[in-house]
């Protein structure tokens, strides 16, 4: 059965990435780990997102939560990667989803279509540092479908094994819309996945502008800078302002 892929980065070289294959067994560990930094130059942000015209209002919250199974005066951080006051847009049937965790250890995914009580997808994934966790849609679970909206959850677990024992639990909802044919004609004229995600910007796609972004940062130092910028255009300042801080606080070891 194929199982979804999850990506994990450290923020301690400033929000970085880097792909895992999920692994069979119900815990997945990162296996290996590519930090970023932002020593390049600092560049002129071109990735800009602009919201859909008829965007679906809904509110993002972050999770916070401390418990005695991480450590103490170190309150986890949980944080959807999604815009803060309306449902992000995707054309992708199998989009992914990313959130920055940091303080803890053990994340449980789940993805629902509105009005159905069952998962389309349950994951629970291992953090091993700080950083930004991804989960893409596998091919055995069913396609998003145009027109409907889903509701995905992270929640910060204790125990693996005891899902009552939650940390920190956050929200956010995400809407899959037809594709129009001025879209696929300039998809299919980009000539590099920073171009591609900035159509993906220009036409108010959050979820697809962000994968596309997250995937060309591990080698492309623009596309790294415009990620952190786009972050901050939808309210995400907390995440990019703890990824400095925590790459500073590398210079000083």
């Amino acid at each position: 059965m194929a199982t979804p892929r999850f990506l994990i980065t450290s923020t301690a070289a400033a929000l970085a990435l880097q792909s895992f294959g999920f692994l069979n067994a119900p815990i997945q560990t990162p296996s290996a780990f590519n930090p970023l930094g932002l020593a390049a130059p600092a560049l002129a942000a071109k990735t800009t997102y602009r919201p859909p015209l008829r965007p679906r209002p809904t509110l993002r919250t972050d999770g916070t939560g401390s418990r005695g199974c991480y450590q103490k005066n170190q309150p986890v951080l949980l944080s959807l990667l999604v815009p803060e006051r309306h449902v992000g847009q995707t054309v992708s049937a199998r989009p992914s989803f990313l959130w920055y965790l940091e303080n803890a250890k053990f994340a449980k995914f789940a993805l629902v279509e509105t009005g159905v009580p069952k998962p389309l997808l349950e994951k629970t994934l291992q953090a091993s540092r700080a950083g930004i966790m991804r989960v893409e849609l596998p091919k055995d679970a069913p396609e998003l479908a145009v027109g409907k909206e889903y509701r995905w959850s992270v929640t910060v677990l204790c125990n693996p094994n005891r899902p009552s024992d939650v940390v920190s639990y956050t929200q956010s909802f995400i809407e899959r819309v037809a594709a129009t044919s001025e879209l696929i004609r300039q998809l299919g004229s980009a000539k590099s996945d920073l171009e591609r995600a900035r159509i993906y910007a220009q036409s108010g796609l959050w979820y697809d502008t962000l994968s596309v972004l997250s995937a060309a940062s591990e080698k492309d130092p623009i596309a790294r800078s415009e990620m952190l910028s786009l972050l901050e255009q939808v309210g995400l300042s907390n995440v990019t302002k703890q990824a400095r801080k925590n790459e500073q606080a590398a210079k000083l070891r």
